[in-house]
This record gives C-alpha cells, sequence and structure tokens, in this order.
C-alpha cells in the first residue's frame, strides 16, 4: 500500500515496517500485565481475544483506508494518510504481539508440567502446527495476491479469518482460574529477581548472541550470488513452501532424535550449517566454477535447518528458567530481547550490513574478476561474523537437568538485572532513531539511514 500510493522507496519502506514492529520490543510489558490482572479469571484468555479482536479492527479500518486512498488522484494522498495507514498497522502488530506472547507463554506453561525427559515435546509439537500455518498462510496470500484481488478484499478476508477464531479460543481455551490481581510494581520486583539468577542470565546472553551474530546478512552480496546463479527470479511461494517445510522436517527430527541430546551440540551445528554451505556456495558461484540454481537453492536447504534450530534455541531453553506465576514476564522478557536483537540487525540491513561498500556493481555487472573476488571477500567476512554465534555457545548449560541444577545452585548476579535493561534501551533507541532519520526526508540521505550519504 504504501509503495504503490506514497511511492516510498525501499529503505523507506523497510524503516515503516520496523515502525510498525516496535510492538514486539514491548513483548515483556504485556506478558508483566497478563501475569499481574487476569481479565474475568484468565492470565491469557482474556488478553488474548482482545489481541485477536485488535488485529481484525485494525485489519478492517486499513482496508477502508486503502478503499478511500483509491478514490484519490494520484499524487494527492498526503502524509497525513501514510501515517494512519503505519498506525493502524501498528496497531494489528500490537494485536499479534500480545496474541504472540499469550500463545507462547500458555505452550511453555504446558510444556513445564512434562516429565523432565519428555519436557519440550508440547513445544515441538506447537511448532510443527506453526510452520504449517505459515505455510497455508503463504499459500493463501499467494492465491490473493494471483487472482489480482484487491487490497481491500484481501484484508477483509484475513481479517475474517482471524475473527473466525475468537469464538473458538472462548470456547476451547482452558486454564488456571486467577481470582486475585497482583499490583505490577510486586511482579515487576520479581522479575528483577529472576533476572539475577546465573541459570537465567546465563540463557539471555546467549540468546542475544546467538540471535544476533546468526542473523547478520550482507544483503548486497547475497543478491548478486543468487542472480549469479540465476536463482534470483525463483517463485517467491515455492521459497517460502521450502523455507517453512524444511523448518518443519528440521522440527520434527529434533522432536524424536535430538530433543534429550546435548545443547551446545545441537546449537552449534546450526552455526555450521548456516556458514559452511554458504561459504561453499559463495566459491562456487563467485569464482564462476559451478553456477546453477538447482544447486544454489539445493544448499539453501541447510540454512533453512539452521533457522528450525533458531525457532528451537528461542523457545526450549527457556522452559526450564520460567518460574511460576512469572510465566508470562520471563516469556516477554526473552522475546523483547530477540526482537530488539533481530531489530538492531534489520535496522542496519540497508547500511552498516548491506555490504554493498566492497565492490563497485559496474563491476558486478559485467562480472569481472576483481568484482568475482571482492563479492567473495564480503561474503567471508559475513559468515566469519555468523561463526562468532559460538561465542554465545559458552553461556548456555549442557541440557535440562544441568540447567535446572544452575538454577538452584548457581547464585545471583546483582548487576545482570540493569545491564540487561540497558542493553535493550540501548538497542531500542539505536533503532527507533535509524528509523525515524530514515523516514526524515532531510536525513534519509544519511549512509547510517540507508541513503548514498549526504
Amino acid at each position: 500500500m504504501l509503495t504503490e500510493h506514497f511511492g516510498l522507496k525501499t529503505a523507506e519502506l523497510a524503516a515503516s515496517e520496523r515502525l510498525t514492529s516496535i510492538p514486539l520490543a514491548f513483548c515483556f510489558f504485556i506478558g508483566l500485565l497478563s501475569d499481574s490482572y487476569p481479565i474475568l479469571g484468565f492470565r491469557r484468555k482474556g488478553y488474548l481475544i482482545i489481541g485477536l479482536a485488535l488485529t481484525v479492527l485494525s485489519l478492517f479500518v486499513l482496508a477502508g483506508l486503502d478503499g478511500y486512498i483509491e478514490t484519490l488522484e494520484n499524487g494527492t494522498a498526503g502524509a497525513g494518510l501514510a501515517g494512519a495507514i503505519i498506525s493502524f498497522a501498528t496497531l494489528a502488530s500490537t494485536g499479534n504481539t500480545i496474541t504472540y506472547v499469550c500463545v507462547t507463554a500458555r505452550v511453555l506453561e504446558l510444556s513445564q508440567r512434562e516429565p523432565l525427559g519428555m519436557r519440550g515435546a508440547i513445544t515441538g509439537t506447537y511448532l510443527m502446527f506453526r510452520s504449517v500455518v505459515y505455510i497455508l498462510t503463504d499459500a493463501s496470500a499467494y492465491i490473493l495476491t494471483r487472482s489480482s484481488a484487491h487490497h481491500s478484499t484481501s484484508l477483509i478476508i484475513f481479517g475474517i479469518i482471524i475473527a473466525l477464531s475468537i469464538p473458538l479460543v472462548w470456547k476451547s481455551w482452558q486454564e488456571k482460574y486467577y481470582s486475585l490481581s497482583t499490583p505490577m510494581k510486586t511482579r515487576g520486583q520479581i522479575l528483577w529477581r529472576i533476572m539475577q539468577q546465573k541459570a537465567v542470565w546465563s540463557i539471555l546472553v546467549f540468546l542475544c548472541f546467538f540471535t544476533l551474530f546468526t542473523s547478520i546478512t550482507f544483503s548486497g552480496p547475497v543478491v548478486i550470488v543468487s542472480v549469479w546463479a540465476g536463482a534470483s527470479g525463483d517463485n517467491t511461494f515455492g521459497q517460502q513452501v521450502l523455507y517453512y517445510g524444511t523448518m518443519l522436517f528440521t522440527i520434527v527430527a529434533w522432536r524424536f532424535y535430538f530433543m534429550n541430546r546435548p545443547w551446545r551440540a545441537f546449537y552449534g551445528m546450526a552455526v555450521i550449517l548456516l556458514t559452511v554451505p554458504q561459504l561453499i556456495v559463495a566459491i562456487l558461484v563467485t569464482q564462476d566454477i559451478f553456477r546453477d540454481r538447482y544447486f544454489y537453492r539445493f544448499m539453501t536447504i541447510f540454512t533453512h535447518i539452521s533457522c528450525g534450530m533458531g525457532w528451537l534455541a528461542s523457545l526450549i531453553p527457556l522452559t526450564e528458567i520460567i518460574q511460576e506465576g512469572s510465566e508470562g514476564a520471563m516469556v516477554g522478557l526473552m522475546l523483547s530481547l530477540y526482537f530488539l536483537v533481530t531489530a538492531f540487525v534489520q535496522t542496519n540491513s540497508f547500511g552498516l550490513f548491506e555490504g554493498t561498500n566492497f565492490y563497485d556493481i559496474a563491476e558486478v555487472a559485467l562480472d569481472t574478476p576483481d568484482a568475482r573476488s571482492d563479492v567473495l571477500k564480503a561474503l567471508i567476512l559475513n559468515y566469519g561474523i555468523n561463526a562468532l554465534a559460538f561465542v554465545g555457545l559458552f553461556f548456555l548449560p549442557r541440557q535440562k537437568l544441568d540447567t535446572q541444577q544452575l538454577r538452584s545452585y548457581g547464585g545471583y548476579t546483582k548487576c545482570v538485572s540493569a545491564a540487561v535493561v540497558i542493553f535493550a534501551v540501548m538497542m531500542f533507541v539505536y533503532s527507533l532513531t535509524v528509523t525515524v532519520l530514515t523516514l526524515n526526508p532531510s536525513t534519509s540521505c544519511m549512509s547510517i539511514a540507508g541513503g548514498d550519504g549526504c
């Protein structure tokens, strides 16, 4: 909508998307709120329904705005309408965030009740189901796109589908009844103390390192390799099916074969699968040794497997450190850190991590030996940065039982709570500042904002 009606550039569109994702940074607040003040006696159900309803209403309003803009002459839609679209997209994102926190917290609450040897089975089943839903969602979006359906029609259809889930949640969602609320200040003090546990902050540090370094991608050189391999024009829907299908296979394999294997070895393999196959592809394609779209697409499967392991890394260790009564707050804290780190990487995807400063685009177009060498050097640097994710493994406990022992006997580190808050605030302020600079016409030319320099 923003591209068609307002002609936003790629960097500006990415900044708008980041702006609508800001609610993800406040997952901890949503989790803390649901722990403190149950709605009708339920800590998740009421908030889940509110989140779904907010998403539905926002989609319907966006559909109305899109229909209204279509009635205007080209180029007459003002910045106010663009702001309205971003605002209601942010509200839709807020509803999705509330829903996501409630569902994840409930899944981990149930997972905690499993015997130690089977703990994680429910989480694995949930991630399998989520993969299937993502495939179905992408299929629906692809069908609507192919049918040339109007944006308003697509938004209304998505809103109706989400609305149909509300009565299902109301009737089928089961959880413990809580008659009394707890002041948010008290819950916050409990969370502050929980963060000081060595078992907790060790896993938080692991998640931050692992997410940060495995997420960094030099988008420019990666696109060039896909073009040289002849895979840049591959069907997007087919790529998404391959992506989520591979992740589904990864989670099934973990559920039945690797669930009780050492964490460090398993997540260390994720880093290897992310870097080594891509390095092989980079060497073969950039040096014109072997350029084939099917080979290129096959090798991306290993990257998708690594992404599936990343899904597991964000939830499985978390199950072992959640304290009863503070499930929502802990889940929200972990998700906030996860999304803040991801937002930091995405913020720099059109600046620091774009990677276009390593080569001359004119030479790349001519496919010269110097261009091949420069692109390969950029990719080697990229994969070297990805390999730094191994550092996070030193903070990760060996397995579930080791985590429980560390939780009982590992002690507390008082300064960690403040360090976590400072880190989160720095990430948030940086991402928000760069986003604002990108959307401001007078500063969008700055290199840090994805521009070519002022």
